[in-house]
């Protein structure tokens, strides 16, 4: 319910707010959703230059990491090096 609420109104939800639930989401061992709201969480900061970007890179990647996704975790690593 909460996580198609967020995806409804992704447009309007600060970032911090994204990466609080994807974290509960984390915690309570549902990964692809958290997936799903670092994913958007980027999206809205992708063309800046801050530091909050690398740690949602970092967030994503492990994600992958943990799914056993290891070329996606790789080309993040590199993408978060690169940047």
């Amino acid at each position: 319910m909460l996580f198609c609420l967020v995806l409804g109104k992704a447009s309007l939800v600060l970032v911090a707010v994204m990466l609080a639930i994807g974290d509960f989401y984390k915690v309570v061992g549902k990964l692809d959703n958290a997936l799903s709201l670092y994913n958007i969480a980027l999206k809205k900061v992708e063309a800046k230059e801050i530091p909050i970007k690398y740690a949602i890179i970092c967030l994503v990647t492990n994600i992958h990491f943990w799914n056993k996704r290891f070329p996606i975790a790789l080309e993040q690593y590199i993408y978060a090096k690169s940047g």
